[in-house]
């Protein structure tokens, strides 16, 4: 990864995408470890072209090729490559290389889609797609981020930071720490994130050691190039909310959020949205990603909606049809479960 290091960087300028970035991907090796990412790379003419960062996942018994950072759950980007081409050169040798493959909440406007769809007309594999679930992002118009909520949107916003105010004094912090002041600024954020639903889900980072370690990884690393970003709501001197973003590509990107549901009422994590995305205006970024599922609370600011699919690569090799006997074994099994399953009524 060394050595393409400086490709990789021009790439992922182009991909304008922090998901696609190296120190994202090295965040990723040194919290899940040696073996859990696998990097495809297409060179011509002593440049590289076109980069897969995938990793080798054993299911039903063969290897599969996946994202890398699947087990986080975050809506990825695609994969790195200067044109069309590339990237269909790129796919065809992931076919060629034999393992099934399952991209999981791939952008359906990814030329990547559009290459192994190509394939899928070659009859050089089985393509499945399948719908995934949509995420957003919010861009700036003229006049900032308070121009995208509606009056009434408006309304509610200083009606629940009123209920705020009387809970206690409500202040909001946005903290872009060195990477020696990182580690304190990430822990707080666990602790609020843990105090809410997600803590008691037993889904928060306080209950997950690796993801912890990947997402601290990440948070270390953007604070190192001076793009970290905690934000902090607190309610009498209490932490309410907290968020963990990257500032690059003249966008905030929202990797994690949380709050404390003892605030629940007044919504502290819609209250920090709305002062983060007037922060992120005033400082001149155009937009806001919100990294994964698209959710009700978030049409309030009028995102762009991005539809995502789920792809699934069965290539005419021995490992990839095990894989699709395999896929099709689970299929029905769960189709005779829901089968089986009583009727309920209302």
């Amino acid at each position: 990864m060394a050595s393409v290091r400086s490709d990789w960087e021009d790439l992922a300028q182009a991909a304008g995408s922090v998901l696609l970035d190296v120190d994202y991907v090295l965040a990723f090796l040194e919290a899940f470890g040696p073996g859990s990412v696998c990097v495809f790379v297409l060179e011509r003419q002593g440049r590289v072209r076109a980069i897969a960062p995938l990793r080798v996942a054993r299911r039903g018994g063969v290897n599969w090729l996946e994202f890398f950072d699947a087990p986080t759950q975050e809506v990825h980007a695609g994969f790195l490559h200067e044109t069309a081409d590339d990237a269909f050169a790129l796919c065809e040798h992931l076919v060629r290389h034999g393992m099934p493959i399952k991209l999981v909440r791939i952008p359906r406007v990814s030329p990547v889609v559009e290459a192994f769809s190509r394939l899928r007309a070659r009859r050089t594999c089985v393509c499945r797609t399948s719908h995934g679930a949509p995420t957003a992002e919010v861009r700036f118009p003229d006049g900032g981020p308070d121009k995208l909520t509606s009056a009434d949107g408006a309304k509610k916003l200083r009606y629940l930071l009123r209920k705020a105010g009387e809970i206690g004094d409500v202040s909001f912090a946005f903290n872009t720490p060195g990477e020696g002041e990182a580690g304190v600024l990430f822990d707080q954020f666990v602790d609020v994130e843990a105090a809410g639903w997600k803590g008691q889900q037993r889904t928060s980072l306080s209950h997950d050691p690796v993801q912890r370690a990947f997402f601290r990884q990440v948070a270390g690393k953007a604070a190192a190039r001076g793009q970290l970003m905690i934000g902090i709501m607190s309610i009498a001197g209490r932490p309410a909310a907290a968020r963990l973003c990257s500032a690059r590509y003249g966008a905030l990107w929202d990797h994690k959020i949380g709050y404390d549901e003892q605030f629940a009422a007044i919504s502290p994590g819609i209250l920090l949205t709305a002062e983060t995305l007037r922060w992120s205006a005033a400082r001149g970024f155009d937009r806001h990603v919100f990294l994964g599922n698209h959710e009700k609370w978030q049409d309030r600011w009028r995102p762009d909606v991005h539809e995502t699919v789920t792809l699934t690569i069965y290539p005419r090799a021995v490992a990839g049809m095990i894989g699709l006997l395999a896929d099709a074994f689970s299929a029905g099994l769960r189709r005779a479960a829901a089968k089986r399953a009583p009727a309920t009524t209302s």
